[in-house]
């Protein structure tokens, strides 16, 4: 049963917005827990996710290690839209944390799956448009919060110089 993107949409209005404070939001809502990793992929290749399904339901999100922590930041964000999407992804049943140990030794396991021509191009874009319209929120409720606090500390007359309104 597909959850209604409101459901699963962050709070970009909270002043702790992040990527982990949407997995945490996800992990309630879709009942899995996430958890990020750096992972060594070869160039090109910035993320991707793995649910472990035993002994309890876990998304594995990869977030390539070599990249800027800003970009980072993006990858995680497209990752975890692709899960409130409820896009596809490699799903493994009874893995343990000496198997999860053992395919971060081996990154061709991620790589493979990572580079998977099966992978649909309009889910990565679907991820990606969700990705921008969080990013664009957040940015929003940023400027909406400074505006706030600038409009709080001083006269309206200061404010619209402040700005440039004048």
């Amino acid at each position: 049963m597909a959850i209604p993107m409101a459901y699963v949409l962050p709070s970009v209005y909270d002043d702790d917005f992040s990527p982990l404070q949407w997995a945490r939001h996800l992990t309630r809502v879709l009942g899995r827990e996430f958890i990020f990793l750096e992972f060594p992929f070869p160039r090109g290749i910035y993320g991707a996710r793995l649910i472990v399904t035993a002994p309890s339901a876990t998304e594995y999100v990869f977030v390539a290690s070599s990249i800027h922590p800003l970009l980072q930041g993006h990858v995680r964000l497209h990752e975890l839209a692709h899960a409130a999407c409820g896009h596809p992804t490699l799903t493994l049943a009874g893995l343990d944390d000496d198997a999860i140990a053992c395919a971060m030794r081996e990154p061709a396991v991620l790589c493979q799956r990572a580079m998977q021509p099966g992978i649909q191009t309009h889910l990565e874009l679907e991820a990606e448009e969700l990705t921008r319209f969080i990013q664009q929120q957040t940015i929003g409720a940023q400027h909406a919060r400074a505006a706030a606090r600038i409009s709080a500390r001083a006269p309206i007359r200061m404010t619209v110089q402040h700005l440039g309104i004048e």
